[in-house]
């Protein structure tokens, strides 16, 4: 009877010991901390992929941003162009109609014969138009005052020229 007593004795050691360690071991599994912790990774993962989307989404604004900042500055090239042109016209109408007003008889009087019509078999020979004359002659490092002197062209229509090319 010894032996049975020792063994139930043991037994019961047994079953206490692995008592008190499976409750230990599901506090620990299933313990407030235990679930903070893994709340904590998961909204940590969470935090990172939407910085991860955040930073790709502010650098497609920011490339939008930069693609709308260069197509305004071209538009406002075209419009300061256009503006020159116009007020240039507007002085050089001005300044037309004052002398026609000072002088008509001048103008009347000048006014210079009528071409005569030649009629040849020879081919007829075409130039580039002036805007790319104009343009290579810039391209070759000319300044606007010399091209415009070299093509018979104004300041203002080298200008011109060399402003629609570029924003091209």
């Amino acid at each position: 009877m010894n032996l049975s007593l020792i063994l139930s004795g043991i037994s019961l050691a047994l079953c206490v010991l692995f008592w008190l360690f499976a409750g230990a071991y599901l506090k620990k599994r299933t313990g407030e901390k235990r679930i903070l912790a893994e709340f904590r990774e998961e909204i940590a993962a969470l935090i990172k992929e939407i910085d991860m989307v955040t930073d790709r989404d502010s650098l497609l604004i920011e490339e939008r941003a930069k693609r709308l900042k260069t197509l305004l500055e071209d538009v406002d090239k075209r419009i300061a162009t256009y503006t020159r042109e116009v007020s240039r016209g507007l002085f050089q109408e001005a300044v037309y109609t004052a002398f026609d007003k000072k002088a008509p008889s001048i103008q009347r009087e000048a006014a210079p014969p009528l071409p005569s019509i030649r009629v040849t078999e020879e081919p007829i020979k075409s130039e580039p138009p002036l805007t790319a004359q104009a343009v290579a002659l810039a391209k070759a490092g000319l300044s606007p005052s010399l091209i415009a002197n070299r093509l018979g062209m104004s300041r203002a229509e080298v200008d011109l020229a060399l402003a629609l090319s570029a924003s091209d």
